[in-house]
């Protein structure tokens, strides 16, 4: 007879004593007992036969195992934001198989890059962990694109991070343009059918890159090389349940322990991670991803500006309603130039 400390997913206990007739692996799913239920556990190490009676582990080889890197990742989590083990097993999805180091795809696209863009792309391929510090509009996403195909053409996997209400139609149809044959989705709108589909995929090493929210962080996704955050300061990406982690802090510490690179990418970016990650500042407009943006805005503030100069001449007064960018909570008017300080209340 086997004993085996388990840790069992989802409850806040400490792992508990099992006993098999087999043999079992280290870092095995398993099912096991508990208060009448069965229950899904984890193998963390044998043990020495105890001093009392033991359960038996009903062994499921189709759950799969844990990598020891995630395992490791898992204990970090229960440490670092203070919780047990089988807590923060909950995050992540069963179903990790061995498997070989897939192909390196070769896959050209017809972006071009302006100068300004090829700098900031070197930049995040020379870092381990590096912020893309980029207004609206600047081409950060046709980066993300070119650093994909890069990663790629490595023999690596991507997991591009987003907040919920950044996951668009628009994000979505962008990178099925250039990766859909390898593109899976992730996010709590999808179906059931759809996620079991996705994982499917992830199984067998059909996807190659996970596109989602802050649970796609924790999918069983191998031998993986980048992980891009777009949006890296939203609120978002914070989870409000236990354990109460922050996507972005755990996508850091999984980056370094699978020697992964990782992009964070914001036209607002955190304060903690600009004062401590090294970043690249993009400006202006990318042309090729924005067509006639700068015209179209053009147009819109000259018709303001007629609007608001009809009406300070009819001395009524306005309200201008403007929406906050992500961390810019209050925006300031650098140039009122056709305002005066005794018509403009800010």
């Amino acid at each position: 007879m086997h004993y085996y400390l388990v840790a069992i997913v989802s409850k806040n206990t400490h792992p508990l004593t099992y006993q098999s007739q087999e043999a079992i692996n280290k870092l095995s799913f398993v099912q096991v007992l508990l208060r009448q239920k069965i229950n899904l556990g984890l193998v963390i190490q044998e043990l020495e036969k105890p001093d009392f009676d033991c359960e038996n582990i009903i062994i499921d080889k189709s759950l799969g195992f844990l990598p020891e890197v995630y395992f490791d990742i898992a204990k970090f989590i229960a440490s670092y934001y203070h919780c047990e083990i089988s807590i923060s097993l909950k995050l992540f999805k069963t179903g990790f198989q061995a498997s070989e180091a897939p192909a390196k795809l070769d896959l050209d696209n017809d972006i071009i890059l302006t100068k300004q863009q090829n700098q900031a792309l070197e930049f995040c391929q020379q870092q381990f962990c590096s912020l893309l510090f980029a207004d609206t509009g600047s081409g950060k996403t046709e980066i993300y694109i070119k650093a994909m195909q890069a990663t790629l053409a490595q023999g690596k996997n991507i997991l591009f991070l987003v907040p919920e209400i950044a996951l668009t139609p628009q994000l979505i149809k962008r990178l099925e343009q250039y990766f859909k044959p390898y593109l899976v989705l992730w996010h709590h709108k999808i179906t059931s059918k759809n996620k079991t589909l996705a994982l499917e995929k992830i199984y067998n090493g059909e996807a190659r890159i996970i596109a989602g929210t802050m649970s796609a962080l924790f999918l069983p996704l191998q031998h993986l090389g980048l992980i891009i955050i777009d949006e890296e300061h939203d609120d978002s990406f914070k989870s409000s349940q236990q354990p109460s982690y922050h996507t972005r802090d755990i996508a850091i510490y999984m980056a370094k322990k699978l020697a992964a690179k990782i992009i964070l990418g914001s036209a607002t970016p955190a304060l903690s991670s600009f004062y401590k990650f090294p970043y690249f500042r993009l400006k202006g407009n990318y042309f090729g991803s924005q067509n006639n943006y700068e015209f179209v805005a053009s147009f819109a503030l000259e018709y303001y500006k007629n609007i608001l100069e009809q009406n300070f001449k009819a001395k009524h007064q306005a309200i201008v309603f403007l929406p906050t960018r992500a961390n810019y909570k209050i925006l300031f008017c650098a140039e009122l130039f056709f305002l005066n300080s005794d018509n403009f209340l800010a």
